[in-house]
C-alpha cells in the first residue's frame, strides 16, 4: 500500500464492511480518516476499531444529501487544507425483486448506490484544493456482470457507476482538474450485503 502517514482520507459508508475496513486499515497506517455513515452506532463501532497513529473523525450524513456532503467536504478542507482520497463506498443492496420493490425503495436506492457517488465526487470538485493533486475512488462491483435473482437495484446501479466514472475521468481531464477518479472493483468480502460470504474484508 502507498504511503499515507498524514493524509487526509474520507471514506462514505465506513460505518460497517468494506468501508469500516479501509477505515481501520488506513488509521493503522498513519491516516486522518474522516468516516461518513448514516447510523452513529455503526459510526462509533468503526470508531472502537481504529487504532493510532492515524486519527478519526466520524460524521452521520446521507450521501443523497448533496448539501450536506459539500458542506461537511468544504469544512474538512478548511481543517485540514485538502484531502488526499475520497473514497465513495455508500452502497445498499436491498435484494428484493424488482415486481414487488416498492417505488419509494427502488428511489432510496438509486439515491444511495448512484447519486450518493455523484454527489461525493461533485463535493470533491466543488470544494477540494483546485492547485492540489487527489484521488477519487468510486466503488464498483462485478455483479452487474453476472446478476442473481432479486439484484436489479444493486446491479443496474453498480453498472451506472462504471459508466459514470469513465464520464467523468473524462470530464476531469477536459477541464484540467488536478483530481483523479478511479473505479474500484474489491471482489466479494464477508459483509452484511455479501451474505457474510467471501474474505474477511479486514
Amino acid at each position: 500500500m502507498p504511503e499515507t502517514t498524514g493524509q487526509t482520507i474520507i471514506i462514505t459508508g465506513a460505518g460497517a464492511g468494506i468501508g469500516r475496513a479501509l477505515a481501520v486499515g488506513l488509521v493503522g497506517r498513519g491516516a486522518h480518516v474522516v468516516a461518513i455513515g448514516r447510523g452513529a452506532r455503526g459510526l462509533e463501532e468503526t470508531k472502537d476499531g481504529c487504532r493510532g497513529p492515524g486519527t478519526v473523525e466520524c460524521h452521520v450524513v446521507d450521501v443523497s444529501d448533496a448539501v450536506a456532503l459539500e458542506l461537511l467536504f468544504g469544512l474538512i478542507v478548511r481543517q485540514r487544507g485538502g484531502v488526499d482520497l475520497l473514497v465513495n463506498g455508500a452502497a445498499v443492496y436491498p435484494r428484493e425483486v424488482l415486481g414487488e420493490m416498492a417505488p419509494e425503495s427502488w428511489a432510496a436506492g438509486v439515491a444511495t448506490n448512484l447519486n450518493g457517488v455523484a454527489y461525493g465526487c461533485r463535493a470533491a470538485i466543488r470544494t477540494f484544493p483546485p492547485n492540489r493533486a487527489a484521488v477519487i475512488l468510486n466503488v464498483g462491483s462485478f455483479a452487474y456482470l453476472g446478476p442473481e435473482p432479486a439484484s436489479t437495484l444493486y446491479c443496474s446501479t453498480k453498472a451506472a457507476v462504471d459508466s459514470f466514472t469513465r464520464a467523468l475521468a473524462v470530464e476531469l481531464a477536459f477541464t484540467g482538474s488536478p483530481l483523479i477518479v478511479n473505479e474500484w472493483m474489491p471482489g466479494i468480502y464477508r459483509t452484511r450485503m455479501s451474505g457474510d460470504t467471501g474474505e474477511d474484508p479486514v
